[in-house]
């Protein structure tokens, strides 16, 4: 029986027949070339322009930590991605540091060519879902937990429906939304790890007082569901 997911076109189906540039182990491996980032997508350092976040130390050590892996042949989990059959790409959506652990790896004449992937074939609220919760990754920080959970929310899930699908309360929920709303002046102190997400919420709630006032009065009614 022919799988109709291969007929529509997917990297298994690529793999197993010898398209240029993807192959196939006991999982899909893809050439570097043909592994794409799409922008906007990843939240990592959200509020932080892209060098302000690579040069953050613990980002340095843990790209680092993924060069060696590669480099020593040790176990690295597969990146996940999304074929995109328009473009005959694989578009990473959850694997962004392992990325630029490979480019680091070529940059210094690593002979990696090919690199295991894990294909996801779900809609954008399951791919920013896959983000939230993968385990393979450094850990988001606050204020890049509040961008998935805001896109959920743009996506049409009310706050329980999102709690449901992250397996968190909806206060969880609801103070994400809170995190999301900072002034960006506060979102990149937080990311800046220069202050903590109770801190940022403190000082906001002080300088809008009104704010809170709504806030306070919209945890009530959460609370009551």
């Amino acid at each position: 029986m022919t799988d109709k997911n291969d007929q529509n076109g997917s990297l298994i189906s690529k793999a197993k027949k010898g398209v240029d540039g993807f192959g196939r182990k006991d999982k899909p491996v893809v050439s570097i070339e043909n592994l794409v980032v799409e922008q906007g997508f990843n939240v990592r350092g959200i509020g932080l322009s892209l060098d302000e976040y690579l040069e953050q130390p613990h980002v340095i050590e843990h790209i680092e930590g993924l060069a060696q892996s590669y480099t020593n042949g040790d176990y690295v989990p597969p990146i996940v991605v999304k074929f995109d059959k328009e473009s005959g790409k694989a578009v990473i959506r959850d694997g962004w540091h392992r990325y630029k652990a490979l480019l680091l790896c070529i940059e210094r004449g690593v002979p990696i060519q090919k690199v295991e992937v894990a294909e996801i074939k779900g809609d954008e609220a399951t791919q920013q879902i896959l983000m939230l919760q993968s385990a393979n990754q450094l850990e988001l920080t606050p204020v890049e937990r509040a961008e998935i959970i805001h896109r959920l929310h743009s996506y049409g899930f009310d706050e329980k429906e999102i709690a449901q699908k992250i397996r968190k309360s909806v206060t969880y929920v609801a103070d994400m939304m809170k995190i999301y709303d900072l002034q960006w002046e506060n979102k990149n102190k937080i990311q800046k790890k220069e202050s903590s997400y109770a801190t940022a919420l403190k000082d906001e709630k002080k300088a809008n007082p009104k704010k809170a006032k709504k806030e306070k009065k919209k945890k009530k009614l959460v609370m009551e569901m």
